[in-house]
């Protein structure tokens, strides 16, 4: 089973992509060679669905997309999308949902990207994980613009007082701001739901 990976400047670095194509390079290559492209790219629904059309002219191939930050559900209906996953989002536990079912081809995706994959029933809106965590540390940037506590004290008091294995600006660290307000954003921008509208301190 071959594979060929899509990224862009803001796939973590924590993925192994070695030999992976730059989406500015598209124009320039060829994908008849193999049985899977995955779109590791980190961008909103409406540049996830601009990309599985502009593939779907260009190849037969099936698609697997990294939906960490865009609206998996609408992506997974595109006839090319075969599977959702969310790689993007950085777990401490090295594992990442997905909505694949195929053992052998998760064996691989597990084997090329050196992460660990959980089944999943539903993508929906940017999986489960990536946008609960996005509210968390985005609720604790609101409590740094209300002069709660310093971060230091707010990871201290998360960590040990409900166990969470980092605390929210560490996680921010490890995720990276531009990534959870790319989560943000999308919920806002599809649900217009104002709890998904991003702090101002984790935009700065």
């Amino acid at each position: 089973m071959k594979i060929k990976y899509i990224i862009n400047e803001l796939t973590p670095n924590y993925i192994n992509n070695n030999g992976a194509i730059n989406i500015s390079e598209l124009d320039d290559q060829r994908f008849d060679d193999c049985d899977y492209i995955v779109d590791l790219s980190v961008s909103n629904t409406f540049e996830k669905l601009a990309l599985t059309e502009m593939l779907k002219d260009i190849t037969d191939n099936k698609l697997i997309v990294d939906t960490s930050t865009s609206w998996g559900d609408k992506i997974a209906l595109q006839e090319n999308v075969s599977g959702c996953l969310a790689a993007c989002f950085y777990s401490p536990k090295n594992t990442y949902e997905t909505t694949i079912n195929d053992q052998a081809l998760l064996k691989k995706l597990s084997e090329d990207l050196n992460i660990d994959f959980k089944t999943v029933s539903s993508a929906g809106i940017c999986f489960t994980y990536p946008r609960t965590v996005s509210m968390i540390i985005n609720e604790a940037f609101f409590s740094l613009e209300d002069e709660m506590a310093t971060p230091e004290d707010i990871d201290t008091a998360m960590k040990f007082g409900v166990n969470y294995p980092l605390g929210p600006f560490e996680w921010s660290e490890k995720i990276g701001r531009e990534i959870i307000q790319n989560v943000l954003d999308d919920l806002y921008g599809i649900t217009g739901d104002p709890r998904y509208r991003a702090s101002i301190k984790l935009q700065l």
